[in-house]
């Protein structure tokens, strides 16, 4: 029987429980790792013409994709490019010249771990490092034949490591660490093992082993990560395992090798052995034709790009069976607090995009099996008619809405359905979806609210009680317990420890990167301990150019050689690794750590209210926070002096003010204010 309801706009129309009984039972299928043989390529689609504006080519040459499947383009309009990965335009740097960030005819291109872009800026003979947006960052070596020089650098590539390979016309290949420093190289000029004749692109495996295009001797060879000859595969000719300028070469995430056989205007692929699994190509400037293929990429999910040098375009490519994600993995919405009453907003967000090759799908069930609601990619809400449903385009906010007093009250479920891309999940075999689930109450009481903000408060963590003069017990008992801390607020009513200790309410996101506060909406960076980024034992100075909230004084933002830096990366006389807070908010910002790209050092309330007092060294839940130390930052400036700055002691949970040239701890904060 169908039934209408009066609902808030956002969920209207009508409704069926039949309908909502059919697509819970169709989501609730396991996830399982799936594989397709592939027979042939099949073009996807194409984007760019000749030309020196946004999206055009000048005789493209490198191309790299990053991990959120962002393509980056260099060609001869001395220039690198960068578009999603169906082609659009997002963003572009460069220009002709030998300044920092200026090119002169740029080939090779590579993307590390953490986003930053590396460039082969073959006619200055160095190489070029920038964040995401562009932003110049450092540069190394200089026209020579010696270590760290380079005669005329052609392919580049970074390890899982962030090691760098380079390439060049001293028929060598060397290899650096992230900031330029030199390492090793091997390789001089001749046909024999480990030899090269104008090696050009270059590619490391998920195990380290090198991948070189030994272009003029019409092979591929492959090396350890020190340069030792494993093996190599070629000939001169047009069958299979033959080459006429191999160019180019990349790996895929399950280890297949794409040469760009340039000369004969086809791409090929390898197993790591070398034996070919298929070739698709010819002459032209049809679709899937090219010619001069000069450079080839892979994303994650098996997308191929090539870079089609004379026809000035960029074409993309996927396996004739469909790109197949390795896995379909169940990813919760995140809901901005557990209970809401009239007057709040209910807030809804989604972790992350979809994975290249997945499909995802956001909906509502209301309370009582009133009906569920699917949202399209204008954040618009539709009910489910059981045959139709709506893909999920939109961003990161999926519910942004007041409660009102047309709202039905009671348990709503929030899910994020996601499917292997051109699959129907109501006639999903299991293994091609995954569901997550969240859910949240609206109720009828009124919270208390004794002036200021309605911001929602974590309580203190304190679950014992008291009495004198026997002191403190180990459970909520003692005299006039009734007026103590532990039978007071959220320690009280929601004190279940699957969640986060006490009165606390914690989702971890991303795998435990970071850490989602059910109760205030906050999201927060969770330190870790491995020496990366967000290490447990880097420190900060305080540091904040805005003169609208620093308190009078920038602080200290680090100097052109500082024995005292402590923090990942840092390089002297570099200020953009400089070991100071606001440089560190801005790193993590380009790396868009657990997804955002909107960081920011919490307030002094904001980073109290994840102490928990009941608890100490260190006064918090290790469980959700793990590598937590002694005094952490602020963004709060000293309210009467302009040279100190605000800190919680995690300790004990107390609270003071140091000055702000001083190396203290630093977690950074998502969403709020």
């Amino acid at each position: 029987m169908n039934q209408t309801y009066n609902l808030h706009p956002k969920f209207w129309s009508i409704a069926t429980v039949r309908w909502l009984f059919m697509f819970q039972v169709l989501l609730l299928l396991l996830f399982s790792t799936l594989s397709h043989a592939e027979e042939s390529y099949t073009f996807v689609t194409k984007w760019g013409s000749e030309g020196f504006d946004s999206g055009q080519f000048n005789t493209p040459r490198g191309i790299a994709v990053d991990s959120n499947d962002f393509v980056y383009v260099t060609d001869q309009n001395h220039r690198v490019q960068k578009f999603d990965a169906d082609g659009k335009f997002v963003t572009k740097w460069g220009s002709q010249g030998n300044g920092d960030g200026q090119f002169s005819y740029p080939e090779g291109v590579a993307v590390d771990s953490s986003g930053f872009v590396y460039v082969a800026d073959t006619g200055n003979d160095r190489i070029q490092k920038f964040d995401a947006s562009g932003k110049f960052i450092a540069k190394w070596g200089s026209e020579g034949f010696d270590s760290e020089q380079f005669d005329t650098p052609r392919g580049i590539t970074v390890d899982s490591s962030d090691f760098i390979y380079v390439t060049d016309q001293n028929h060598r290949v060397q290899k650096f660490d992230a900031n330029g420093k030199f390492v090793t190289k091997w390789g001089s000029q001749g046909i024999s093992d480990g030899q090269f004749d104008y090696p050009w692109g270059i590619v490391v495996d998920g195990s380290g082993f090198v991948y070189v295009a030994d272009m003029s001797n019409q092979r591929i060879q492959k090396f350890d990560a020190t340069g030792k000859f494993v093996a190599e595969w070629n000939s001169l000719g047009s069958g299979k395992w033959q080459f006429n300028l191999p160019y180019s070469v990349t790996i895929d995430s399950n280890g297949f090798v794409y040469v760009a056989d340039t000369g004969l205007n086809r791409i090929q692929k390898f197993d790591a052995s070398g034996n070919v699994v298929i070739k698709w190509g010819s002459k032209g400037s049809g679709d899937g034709q090219f010619s001069f293929p000069i450079a080839v990429a892979v994303d994650h999910s098996g997308f191929v790009y090539v870079v089609d040098h004379n026809n000035n375009r960029i074409q993309k490519f996927a396996p004739a069976s469909g790109i197949v994600a390795d896995k379909v993995e169940a990813v919760n919405p995140i809901v901005s607090q557990p209970t809401y009453q009239d007057g709040d907003t209910i807030k809804i967000t989604i972790p992350a995009t979809a994975p290249a090759g997945q499909s995802q799908y956001f909906g509502v069930g209301l309370p009582d099996n009133l009906g569920l609601f699917l949202a399209d990619d204008l954040n618009q809400f539709h009910p489910f008619d059981g045959i139709s449903l709506l893909e999920w385009r939109g961003g990161k906010t999926a519910v942004n809405i007041p409660v009102t007093q047309d709202l039905p009250r009671g348990t709503y479920n929030a899910y994020l359905l996601r499917s292997l891309k051109g699959v129907n999940p109501l006639t999903a075999n299991a293994g091609q979806t995954a569901l997550g689930i969240a859910n949240f109450v609206v109720r009828d009481e009124v919270k208390p609210h004794f002036g200021g903000s309605r911001q929602p408060l974590n309580d203190t963590g304190i679950i014992w009680g008291g009495g004198y003069p026997s002191g403190n017990n180990s459970i909520c008992e003692g005299e006039i317990i009734e007026q103590q801390d532990c039978a007071q607020g959220r320690d009280a009513t929601h004190n279940d420890d699957s969640d986060g200790h006490a009165g606390f309410s914690f989702t971890k996101i991303d795998g435990g990167k970071c850490v989602q506060d059910n109760v205030t909406g906050l999201m927060w960076e969770v330190k870790t301990n491995d020496g990366g980024l967000h290490d447990k034992d880097d420190r900060y100075t305080w540091y904040n150019t805005d003169s609208t909230i620093n308190g009078g004084s920038n602080g200290f933002g680090g100097s052109e050689y500082d024995s005292d830096a402590t923090c990942y990366g840092y390089q002297s006389y570099n200020p953009s690794t400089y070991c100071n807070t606001q440089e560190f908010v801005a790193r993590v910002n380009v790396a868009g750590w657990c997804g955002y790209h909107d960081w920011r050092m919490p307030n002094l309330e904001e980073l109290r209210s994840i102490v928990d007092y009941g608890r100490s060294g260190p006064s918090i839940d290790t469980v959700f926070f793990p590598n937590t130390q002694s005094r952490f930052w602020s963004g709060s400036p000293h309210p009467g002096d302009s040279f100190e700055a605000a800190y919680i002691h995690f300790y004990y949970g107390d609270d003071g003010y140091d000055t702000r040239d001083s190396h203290n701890y630093v977690q950074l904060v998502h969403g709020g204010q």
